[in-house]
């Protein structure tokens, strides 16, 4: 077997021959060098595949949650105006390409009153229809738990859907009663009484009934949000028979801003915001982030790349005579360049192929590496509040894999080029001279 394989070396390309003999470790300094290179690129590769690997995929996690949550589309009148004829609108929207389906809404604040415990809420009033917006706000239950349950997303009759931070904060457990104050009667309390006159007519509040508790990660606590039909919203905030909006369910919510360009065409009246405008913020975070990850990481690349150059000067040095008595014999100034840089790729090649096999094996168990740091630190792996680690994403594409893996190949034949232009303007006869007579 080593036979054959000196065999099928001897059949190599002369420079790629050569940069293979001088790779070879022989116990020397720089075998050393050469192998703190390949680890070099080694860990850059590994470490840059992991981060990107683990940021895409909390980018990922983050639309996916987003898009569970939010309206892929959502119209308005300027300010806020209220819409009269929004059936028509509805009817209209339904037959656009790529709507798949719409909701009307009616939103504002109020005050939700539970056994006299007081907490201003933001109120939703839908009227969802059987379909894909329905079916998003019944996900938003979440499945029942020991001695629980967070009942269902049910809006038929005056009904009120809570979120869990509240229901929790104010233990307003499923089958309760809470009643909805309008903030305009305590507007108009406040006027007449700084003007010295009876209020005028007051908003009667909602007493409704709880039927569900939702769960939603982004839910601010300062500003709950709570879900009425819109039958009862809208004479809570004096805007009977009309509504602020209506969100726009898409077939395909990542093709939003071509949609959303038709609409502006066909709608012009109306403000579209979508789902990537309302997040453009943390999204451009998160690119920023990203960018920045791989400007910082890719500096272990680049010091690796250095070692590579060191290592080539060295062997340049090194092999002196030889190379001098390579071009003595016939080698072309372009064989002895092919060599050092065949040695740079080779060392690249060894680097980044390790490093992949290190950041997959990562990436797989991760989860397990994670669960076990934690139980090293002493952390609670069943805190909720640690979730987002215990259920660490990553996701690895093609793009990430390209970008990464030409990067390290392209340190390494850089490293690599100057040793290498060097050896090959070195002169025969000086080389030769100075070797017999050290």
């Amino acid at each position: 077997m080593r036979s054959l394989l000196k065999a099928l070396i001897a059949q190599l390309p002369f420079s790629l021959f050569l940069s293979l003999r001088y790779l070879r470790p022989k116990r020397t300094f720089v075998s050393v060098i050469t192998l703190i290179s390949v680890l070099g690129v080694t860990l850059g590769v590994w470490i840059l595949t992991t981060v990107i690997a683990i940021m895409t995929g909390f980018n990922i996690q983050m639309r996916e949650r987003i898009l569970g949550t939010q309206a892929h589309l959502t119209l308005q009148l300027p300010r806020a105006a209220p819409i009269q004829t929004w059936p028509e609108l509805c009817k209209e929207l339904l037959a656009v390409p790529g709507v798949k389906d719409v909701a009307p809404f009616v939103e504002g604040q109020a005050v939700l009153d539970y056994h006299n415990i007081v907490w201003v809420v933001r109120v939703v009033g839908v009227a969802p229809r059987p379909g894909a917006i329905q079916n998003k706000l019944q996900a938003l239950i979440p499945p029942p738990e020991s001695f629980r349950t967070f009942g269902a997303f049910d809006l038929s009759d005056d009904y009120v859907i809570l979120g869990r931070l509240l229901a929790d904060g104010m233990s307003i457990p499923v089958g309760e009663t809470i009643i909805l104050h309008s903030v305009a009667n305590g507007r108009e309390i406040l006027d007449a009484s700084n003007e010295g006159r009876e209020p005028r007519q007051m908003i009667l509040p909602a007493e409704l009934k709880v039927t569900g508790i939702y769960q939603n990660d982004d839910e601010e606590p300062d500003s709950p949000m709570v879900y009425v039909p819109l039958e009862v919203a809208q004479p809570l905030f004096e805007n009977p028979g009309t509504v602020n909006g209506v969100d726009v369910e898409l077939e395909n919510p990542y093709q939003v801003q071509l949609v959303k360009a038709t609409l502006t065409k066909r709608f012009p009246d109306y403000e579209w915001t979508s789902w990537i405008d309302r997040n453009a913020a943390e999204f451009n975070a998160v690119a920023q982030e990203r960018t920045n990850m791989y400007f910082l990481l890719f500096m272990i690349m680049v010091v690796a790349a250095f070692c590579i150059t060191n290592t080539m000067i060295t062997v340049t040095t090194q092999k002196r005579h030889e190379i001098g008595l390579m071009r003595a014999v016939g080698a072309h100034k372009n064989q002895v360049v092919a060599a050092f840089l065949w040695q740079g790729f080779s060392v690249g090649l060894i680097g980044t192929g390790t490093g992949l096999f290190l950041a997959f094996g990562t990436l797989c168990f991760r989860r397990y590496i994670v669960r076990g740091l934690g139980w090293a630190f002493g952390m609670d792996p069943y805190d909720p509040g640690l979730a987002f680690l215990w259920n660490l994403p990553a996701k690895i594409t093609a793009l990430d894999l390209s970008v990464i893996s030409a990067g390290a190949f392209l340190a390494s034949a850089v490293a690599a080029l100057l040793p290498a232009t060097l050896a090959a303007d070195l002169d025969p006869a000086s080389a030769l001279r100075n070797q017999t007579t050290a």
